[in-house]
């Protein structure tokens, strides 16, 4: 997409009452929310991960025991 055609396009949104507001619940219903979930998930697998080390950890130290 040329830098024209993105002017015109956000010159077009601008026309509408609610259009560039539409545009951007869009772009964050798109991108944003997606993005905020792979990252909720990634620190829920990183602290599943640490909370799994510490009880194979203490489980491993009673079975030497």
């Amino acid at each position: 997409m040329g830098a024209s055609k993105w002017i015109s396009f956000l010159a077009h949104q601008y026309e509408h009452p609610y259009g560039f507001e539409l545009y951007l619940v869009q772009y964050v219903w798109q991108f944003a929310i997606p993005s905020v979930v792979v990252a909720l998930l990634c620190g829920l697998l990183f602290f599943a991960n640490k909370w799994c080390e510490k009880l194979f950890g203490i489980l491993r130290r009673r079975a030497k025991q």
